[in-house]
């Protein structure tokens, strides 16, 4: 989900929301379930942030380019919301970072969906995997050596501000294919 337009890659996501809100009928709906999205659910790397696409991604940056996502994407947190006040069983929604949401790694933009799904205790943000029972969910993106970030290091401090520690091919794809997106999008 981007932050709408031509370079939006899932324009679609109401219907995605209305598919999960229908595991809160019939019998599934008393049983737990835990929805996981298993990276690059967000494309915060082509959502703009005021107008350009900073490689210097600031909490700021981040909390504003999900904002804008977020603002494009209502139904599908409206979705979430229904999802995890759902009385019959204990709902949970899983974010795994990805590639392309990095920006996911900043407690602020945890916060901002925590929000939008108005549950603090069931929304969760593992990092770059998760574990739940037998089942062992990742992205990928950490086994590419282009575009792992260091997970011991997601930040680095630059003159008194916290940055995202941004994969060398993220900051490629910043400088290089970013502008050329409004030429290109369709590709």
């Amino acid at each position: 989900m981007g932050a709408g337009g031509e370079g939006d890659d899932f324009p679609h996501s109401g219907f995605l929301g209305d598919l999960m809100l229908t595991f809160l009928e019939g019998p599934q709906g008393d049983y737990p379930i835990d929805f996981i999205f298993c990276g690059d659910t967000f494309d915060l790397l082509k959502t703009p942030y005021l107008g350009d696409h900073p490689r210097h991604i600031t909490k700021e940056v981040a909390v504003g380019k999900m904002a804008s996502v977020a603002a494009t994407h209502p139904r599908f947190f409206e979705a979430l919301s229904k999802i995890l006040e759902h009385p019959r069983a204990n709902k949970s929604v899983y974010f795994i970072v990805g590639n392309h949401d990095p920006e996911l790694l900043f407690p602020k933009v945890q916060g901002f969906i925590r929000a939008l799904c108005g549950n603090e205790r069931n929304v969760h943000f593992p990092g770059f995997e998760a574990t739940l029972g037998p089942v062992h969910v990742e992205h990928g993106c950490q086994s590419d050596p282009l575009f792992r970030i260091d997970p011991q290091k997601p930040f680095i401090n630059a003159q008194g501000t916290q940055l995202l520690n941004l994969s060398w091919a993220t900051i490629a794809l910043f400088d290089i294919a970013i502008p050329l997106l409004p030429l290109f999008h369709f590709h």
